[in-house]
């Protein structure tokens, strides 16, 4: 049965706080947030201005990547949304949004972490 073959391979779902969204190519190069170019591998977040992406939110309407979670980023209260790069897609998406500091801050202490461990192994 198909139902079942695709339940199978359902991704699956985010950490609390986190959405998964596709973003195209355009979004990607509206905000800054490029994979392979600003986000790679090593560093695949970046910072991306909550206002701006609500008024693309504003002036795309429903053809925004954003619109799904349009409403949880105007109820999240820091001025800058993260973004993160999943690579391999593991969640189902090119991009995972935190869309609460709680997860925001959880997965920059995450990236801070491995980043100051390469860092430190590399000075070895």
């Amino acid at each position: 049965d198909g139902a079942a073959v695709r339940g199978a391979m359902a991704a699956p779902e985010p950490p609390p706080g986190i959405e998964s969204l596709f973003f195209t190519q355009n979004t990607q190069d509206a905000h800054k947030m490029r994979t392979g170019v600003d986000l790679t591998e090593a560093r695949p977040y970046t910072l991306v201005s909550k206002q701006a992406i609500l008024d693309e939110c504003q002036f795309k309407g429903a053809i925004s990547d954003f619109h799904a979670i349009k409403d949880k980023l105007k109820k999240y209260p820091a001025a800058e949304v993260l973004m993160i790069w999943d690579v391999e897609e593991e969640y189902g998406n090119n991009f995972l949004v935190a869309v609460t500091e709680k997860a925001r801050d959880a997965q920059l202490e995450a990236f801070r972490a491995k980043e100051a461990a390469a860092a430190a192994a590399a000075e070895q």
